[in-house]
Protein backbone atom coordinates (compact mmCIF):
# COMPACT_ATOMS: atom_id res chain seq x y z
CA UNK A 1 0.00 0.00 0.00
CA UNK A 2 2.08 2.89 -1.36
CA UNK A 3 1.91 6.09 0.88
CA UNK A 4 -0.38 5.03 3.21
CA UNK A 5 0.42 5.07 6.75
CA UNK A 6 -0.54 5.40 10.35
CA UNK A 7 -0.69 8.45 12.97
CA UNK A 8 -0.52 8.56 16.73
CA UNK A 9 -2.54 12.05 18.25
CA UNK A 10 -1.02 13.62 21.16
CA UNK A 11 1.95 11.95 23.03
CA UNK A 12 3.03 9.09 20.65
CA UNK A 13 5.40 7.37 23.59
CA UNK A 14 2.14 7.17 25.94
CA UNK A 15 1.04 4.55 24.04
CA UNK A 16 3.22 2.16 24.70
CA UNK A 17 3.09 2.96 28.56
CA UNK A 18 0.29 1.15 30.25
CA UNK A 19 -1.50 2.37 33.21
CA UNK A 20 -0.31 1.20 36.22
CA UNK A 21 -1.31 -2.34 36.96
CA UNK A 22 -2.54 -2.79 33.44
CA UNK A 23 -0.59 -4.62 31.11
CA UNK A 24 -2.13 -3.18 27.78
CA UNK A 25 -3.34 0.13 26.49
CA UNK A 26 -6.57 1.24 24.51
CA UNK A 27 -6.68 3.26 22.18
CA UNK A 28 -8.73 4.28 19.17
CA UNK A 29 -8.43 4.91 15.62
CA UNK A 30 -10.06 6.47 12.41
CA UNK A 31 -9.19 5.41 9.27
CA UNK A 32 -9.08 8.07 6.33
CA UNK A 33 -8.80 8.28 3.03
CA UNK A 34 -6.90 10.67 0.06
CA UNK A 35 -7.31 9.26 -3.66
CA UNK A 36 -4.09 5.87 -2.84
CA UNK A 37 -3.28 7.45 0.40
CA UNK A 38 -4.89 5.70 3.74
CA UNK A 39 -4.23 7.42 6.74
CA UNK A 40 -4.95 5.40 10.23
CA UNK A 41 -5.28 7.75 13.06
CA UNK A 42 -4.75 6.42 16.44
CA UNK A 43 -4.91 8.13 20.02
CA UNK A 44 -4.55 6.90 22.81
CA UNK A 45 -8.12 5.83 25.27
CA UNK A 46 -8.93 8.03 27.51
CA UNK A 47 -6.87 10.83 26.29
CA UNK A 48 -9.42 10.78 23.27
CA UNK A 49 -12.90 9.42 24.52
CA UNK A 50 -13.97 9.60 20.87
CA UNK A 51 -13.60 8.59 17.55
CA UNK A 52 -14.08 12.54 16.57
CA UNK A 53 -11.57 14.13 19.25
CA UNK A 54 -8.78 11.95 17.21
CA UNK A 55 -9.61 13.14 13.78
CA UNK A 56 -10.76 17.05 15.03
CA UNK A 57 -7.12 17.09 16.65
CA UNK A 58 -5.53 15.58 13.27
CA UNK A 59 -7.35 17.86 10.75
CA UNK A 60 -6.29 20.54 13.22
CA UNK A 61 -2.53 19.83 13.07
CA UNK A 62 -2.82 19.23 8.98
CA UNK A 63 -4.86 22.64 8.28
CA UNK A 64 -7.39 20.24 6.98
CA UNK A 65 -10.89 21.86 7.78
CA UNK A 66 -13.23 19.98 9.95
CA UNK A 67 -16.31 20.69 12.41
CA UNK A 68 -18.42 18.96 14.74
CA UNK A 69 -22.10 18.11 12.91
CA UNK A 70 -24.89 17.46 14.72
CA UNK A 71 -24.29 15.24 17.09
CA UNK A 72 -21.06 16.20 19.73
CA UNK A 73 -19.16 12.91 18.98
CA UNK A 74 -19.29 13.18 15.20
CA UNK A 75 -16.21 15.16 13.42
CA UNK A 76 -16.82 15.85 9.58
CA UNK A 77 -14.16 16.62 6.87
CA UNK A 78 -15.14 19.85 4.83
CA UNK A 79 -12.37 18.82 2.59
CA UNK A 80 -14.07 16.81 -0.18
CA UNK A 81 -10.61 15.18 -1.14
CA UNK A 82 -10.80 13.34 2.34
CA UNK A 83 -12.88 10.39 3.20
CA UNK A 84 -13.49 9.22 6.46
CA UNK A 85 -13.52 4.79 6.02
CA UNK A 86 -14.34 3.83 9.96
CA UNK A 87 -12.29 3.30 12.96
CA UNK A 88 -12.02 0.98 15.51
CA UNK A 89 -10.10 0.14 18.69
CA UNK A 90 -6.18 -1.22 19.38
CA UNK A 91 -5.47 -2.87 22.27
CA UNK A 92 -1.75 -2.40 22.28
CA UNK A 93 0.61 -5.07 24.57
CA UNK A 94 4.03 -3.33 24.84
CA UNK A 95 5.89 -6.02 26.32
CA UNK A 96 4.50 -9.03 24.25
CA UNK A 97 4.93 -6.77 21.12
CA UNK A 98 1.74 -7.52 20.11
CA UNK A 99 -1.15 -5.52 19.32
CA UNK A 100 -5.21 -6.26 18.29
CA UNK A 101 -7.53 -4.40 16.04
CA UNK A 102 -11.13 -5.06 16.63
CA UNK A 103 -14.52 -3.44 17.46
CA UNK A 104 -15.80 -0.47 15.41
CA UNK A 105 -16.95 3.27 15.65
CA UNK A 106 -20.11 4.56 16.76
CA UNK A 107 -19.86 7.25 14.87
CA UNK A 108 -17.75 6.15 11.67
CA UNK A 109 -18.80 2.80 11.31
CA UNK A 110 -16.45 -0.30 10.87
CA UNK A 111 -12.80 -0.70 8.94
CA UNK A 112 -11.73 -2.96 6.61
CA UNK A 113 -9.27 -5.17 9.18
CA UNK A 114 -7.77 -6.63 6.02
CA UNK A 115 -6.70 -3.14 4.42
CA UNK A 116 -5.37 -1.94 7.73
CA UNK A 117 -3.18 -4.59 9.10
CA UNK A 118 -0.43 -4.22 6.40
CA UNK A 119 -0.64 -0.12 7.19
CA UNK A 120 -0.26 -1.05 10.41
CA UNK A 121 2.72 -3.62 10.23
CA UNK A 122 4.98 -1.87 7.86
CA UNK A 123 4.31 1.55 10.55
CA UNK A 124 7.58 2.40 12.53
CA UNK A 125 5.14 2.34 15.95
CA UNK A 126 4.65 -0.77 15.58
CA UNK A 127 7.70 -2.73 13.76
CA UNK A 128 8.09 -5.93 15.15
CA UNK A 129 4.57 -6.32 16.78
CA UNK A 130 2.26 -9.45 16.35
CA UNK A 131 -0.87 -7.71 15.19
CA UNK A 132 -4.26 -9.62 15.30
Amino acid sequence: MNNSSIFIVGDARSIFVPSEGKSAVQAKFVVVRNGGATRVIAGRYPDFSYHADILESWCNLHAIPCGREGEEARVEIYDKSWRIDGGGWIEIKPVARSLRLFGISTAYGGFAKNEIIPIVKTSEFFSGFTIA
